[in-house]
């Protein structure tokens, strides 16, 4: 039994609706300016990350899948500590981080390591 049942196009529509979705969210749920930078920030960089990224949504397949799953787990990771460590900030914060970096950790293990098409 394989635990990587995601396709690569879906984890890719997932990256670039979290990358525009996120702080449009921080927003609307009224996060703290900190957290709304750290939402921003990571939006930033997996946009950028996604663009590279050598899968059906990428621009210039330059990363490949593996290497971006490595990478959505460590910003995952970094998310859930940052929440776990934001004991003085609002819940929403606390929230808002852990949630974001549960979806990074779960899309990162559960997606597929090779992209479906093939490259000539």
């Amino acid at each position: 039994m394989t635990r990587q049942f995601i396709p690569t196009q879906v984890h890719a529509m997932e990256d670039y609706l979290t990358s525009a979705t996120a702080p449009v969210a921080a927003r609307m749920l009224g996060a703290s300016d900190t957290t709304r930078h750290i939402v921003d920030g990571v939006a930033g960089i997996a946009g950028m990350q996604s663009m590279m990224t050598d899968y059906e949504g990428g621009a210039v397949h330059l990363l490949p899948m593996k290497a971006h799953l490595a990478s959505d787990l460590m910003m995952g990771a970094g998310l859930l500590a940052t929440a776990a460590l934001m004991s003085r900030k609002p819940s929403v914060d606390r929230w808002l981080l852990a949630g974001l970096g549960f979806v990074a950790v779960a899309s990162a293990l559960f997606t597929k390591t090779q992209p479906s098409y093939k490259r000539d």
